[in-house]
């Protein structure tokens, strides 16, 4: 990663030859930006710019796969640059000018989105209003506000979702929630931060062979995890920053063996 701040950073990609394809771009000015992102040279992206005021600076990278866009201002309100892209993997936080119920319905026009990160409080009453029930991607994530205003209402119309994660939400599921989950057609493989977003004992998620809690920290109470996912078969536990280790009583709940991992992200 390059992350460039300032108008005099943002010429370094020129210079940096073909090693230049990540960059993190801060408050640069459309002008700036298209300066830097060349066409066929970038392959991601990490955005942080609230000056920003449309997303018409991406038109034209088309080797761009991987695009995180984080706090920019209202006046990012149309999606529509990022399906003439080839993006597998949109992050999309802090963005008030799509909070609108039907403003990531342009993202279904995408044809290689494969994983839809959304940290954005929808104003729709649901998640399916919110997110059209033909959006292809198989992994999707939500994060921080996502849920503030639809919960999980909805979500089990989403056919294509095979991979579900409740990252680092600021939301508790309610029992309804859990609902939703298990009616999803295609789901296997769900991520969840299990002290930060709650549990419940009902209902069973005997389709979830994959769980994977996310930001474990050694108080977790599991011992619902052998009745909630009685088909399991790779679970995984992701080690919380202060975590040093998972405890002997824990691993020994499920049936088959648990993956511990750390990383510094969650996903």
């Amino acid at each position: 990663m390059i992350p460039l701040r300032t108008t005099e950073e943002a010429r370094l990609p020129a210079s940096c030859g073909p090693l230049a394809l990540e960059l993190i771009v801060g408050d640069l000015d459309p002008a700036a930006l298209r300066a830097v992102l060349l066409p066929g040279r970038v392959r991601a992206l990490a955005r942080d710019n609230r000056i920003l005021r449309s997303a018409d600076f991406l038109r034209g990278l088309d080797r761009l796969t991987r695009l995180d866009i984080d706090g920019a201002g209202p006046l990012v309100d149309n999606l529509t640059p990022l399906t003439e892209l080839p993006l597998t993997w949109p992050a999309l936080n802090s963005l008030p000018g799509l909070e609108s119920p039907r403003a990531l319905h342009v993202l279904s026009a995408s044809p290689t989105l494969g994983a839809l990160d959304l940290g954005i409080p929808s104003c729709a009453d649901s998640v399916d209003e919110a997110l059209p029930t033909g959006l292809p991607p198989e992994y999707l994530r939500f994060t921080r506000s996502a849920l503030k205003h639809t919960a999980l209402r909805g979500l089990g119309q989403l056919r294509s979702v095979k991979a579900l994660s409740h990252a680092k939400l600021l939301e508790r599921l309610a029992a309804d929630d859990f609902g939703e989950i298990v009616r999803m057609p295609a789901l296997e493989n769900l991520r969840v931060h299990w002290n930060g977003v709650g549990w419940v004992a009902d209902p069973v998620l005997p389709n979830f062979t994959h769980p994977r809690l996310n930001s474990f920290t050694g108080t977790e109470d599991l011992s619902k995890v052998p009745e909630l996912f009685p088909n399991l078969r790779t679970p995984t536990i992701h080690l919380a920053p202060d975590a040093d280790a998972v405890p002997e009583r824990v691993l020994g709940l499920p049936p088959v063996p648990v993956a511990v991992e750390r990383s510094d992200s969650v996903l």
